[in-house]
């Protein structure tokens, strides 16, 4: 285990070397405080450098996995012509609203990258549940074309340099990691912010492809309210048997990822979403964000 001291103020250093005394596996880094800013890709780069092995598993420090398997699961899953490896980083259920709406975005968006990485057609991970090899990170200049973007250490890592036949996927419940959500729904809100900053950079090829999936639930709505309003019974029951098409599959691929109580949430989401991201676009261009 690598742990990097990131320019605290605090007793981190102290109580790491005391640890390492009682924990041979356990190494450490450190940045010491100064006037110049830096975000959490300089920490990762750093702590790849200093680790020791070909392997690297990466988490957050408010993570934990979903059994004491996890590692060696992730360790087992690559081959040689395997460089990444890609796993659903989950929450935790709480009982409340916004965790549900929380949990069920980070549920499609893991749907999505899970499933086209499985189609070959990989553009992303998730930093809480994320492995590559340290010479592929070496090969590939690591974070130095996105460094000055504050997030992107997993996603813009992955859509850079993954390829169709180099990306492992982890989907089973053992393989999980949890975390607890945001308690507000501005600290959700800024954190979206800062995650969707790194899609700017995504390959243009992949903006496209998560462009149809929003635009054409825009569309098939729109299609619904409009058949309702001018008595198509037609369409609007084409548009109902549809939707009772998705709430099924929804439903198995909901306990498959142990999210089965998300179903309702889905239905209200699934047609809030592409308003709320557009919200979210906008205001992210008019603002500067500042990593904390």
């Amino acid at each position: 285990m690598v742990v990097v001291n990131d320019a605290s103020y605090d007793e981190t250093e102290f109580i790491l070397k005391h640890l390492e005394k009682s924990y041979k596996n356990l190494r450490h880094t450190t940045i010491k405080p100064s006037k110049f800013k830096h975000g959490k890709k300089l920490a990762l780069t750093i702590g790849i450098k200093s680790a020791k092995y070909e392997h690297l598993v990466l988490t957050d420090a408010d993570c934990f996995p979903a059994n004491k398997n996890w590692i060696s699961n992730i360790i087992s899953s690559y081959t040689p012509e395997k460089n990444i490896v890609i796993g659903y980083g989950a929450y935790i259920k709480e009982k409340s609203i916004l965790n549900k709406i929380i949990r069920y975005d980070n549920f499609f968006n893991s749907l999505n990258f899970l499933s086209f990485a499985l189609a070959k057609i990989p553009y992303m991970g998730t930093g809480r549940n994320l492995s590559y090899k340290k010479s592929f990170f070496k090969k590939t200049n690591g974070f130095a074309s996105h460094y000055g973007i504050l997030s992107g250490d997993d996603d813009l890592f992955v859509n850079e340099n993954a390829t169709k036949n180099n990306v492992a996927v982890l989907y089973k419940p053992e393989n999980f990691t949890y975390t607890k959500t945001k308690k507000t729904f501005k600290d959700w809100y800024f954190q979206k912010m800062r995650h969707l900053s790194a899609s700017v950079k995504y390959k243009f090829s992949h903006k496209i492809l998560l462009s149809i999936e929003p635009l054409s639930r825009i569309v098939f709505y729109s299609l619904l309210i409009a058949s309702i309003v001018l008595n198509c019974k037609i369409i609007a029951l084409t548009a109902i048997f549809i939707i009772l098409i998705k709430i099924i599959l929804f439903n198995f691929i909901l306990k498959s990822l142990q999210e089965k109580d998300l179903l309702l949430t889905s239905l209200l989401y699934d047609i809030l979403s592409p308003i709320l991201y557009f919200i979210i676009h906008i205001n992210k261009k008019m603002r500067k964000q500042k990593w904390n």
